[in-house]
């Protein structure tokens, strides 16, 4: 089944190995380049600027987490997947420090691969987004829509930040004034559903010691 299309490079010295894993990923949909070492990998990183890098372990003169330090060295910082078909603990804990996705052991199994492929591509997508709602959030706060630099408040906004890509259910409680509906108007604007109309619904939730407003939006 074919997901959302993105550049991939596949790094691997072994020729049909090389090309067995690119011909996959195009029929996954994907928009491929291969190169047959670390070097040739460097200069397709700058060309082509892949969404996700995938290279061996283990290739002559410079190996994955080489090809990997050089990326992150360059101030780059492109998803890695590193193949290998056998590997020490000191090489995975080395590549998790430089940010390797994961590790795929060889030789592949697609539907793993697929997932894992998935998975990195869906949080690269969570991450862009939960950036520009961080920017729109810092926009809202420079036109005075959003004020406090407490520590408290610095903890809301957050929060906002988190939860407004997110499609679930919101509840805000708090007292009266406390600004529950700007809070509410704010997760909305940074939503996915800010184009549509908002509506303010507020509810009593009584307690024992008392009653405290509750509001939550629709949307």
């Amino acid at each position: 089944m074919k997901g959302a299309s993105s550049r991939i490079l596949v790094v691997e010295d072994e020729a049909s190995e090389r090309q067995g894993a690119a011909d996959l990923l195009r029929l996954w949909g994907h928009e491929v380049e291969v190169a047959s070492n670390g070097q040739e990998a460097l200069e397709k990183i700058t060309s082509f600027n892949p969404a996700l890098v995938i290279a061996d372990l283990r290739m002559p003169s410079m190996g994955g987490i080489e090809l990997l330090r050089r990326v992150r060295e360059a101030g780059l910082t492109t998803s890695f997947m590193v193949l290998t078909g056998y590997a020490t603990i000191e090489e995975a804990v080395e590549a998790t420090k430089l940010g390797a996705y994961n590790f795929l052991e060889k030789p592949l199994n697609p539907q793993r691969l697929q997932v894992e492929i998935r998975n990195c591509l869906d949080g690269q997508e969570r991450d862009r987004h939960l950036q520009v709602v961080r920017r729109r959030l810092r926009d809202l706060r420079m036109r005075g829509e959003l004020v406090g630099h407490s520590k408290a408040m610095q903890k809301v906004l957050t929060l906002i930040a988190e939860i407004a890509p997110s499609a679930a259910s919101v509840l805000i409680v708090g007292e009266s004034g406390t600004g529950k509906e700007l809070a509410a108007r704010t997760i909305h604007q940074l939503s996915p559903r800010s184009a549509k109309a908002f509506v303010a619904v507020r509810l009593w939730a009584r307690r024992r010691m008392g009653s405290r407003l509750c509001a939550s939006l629709r949307s």
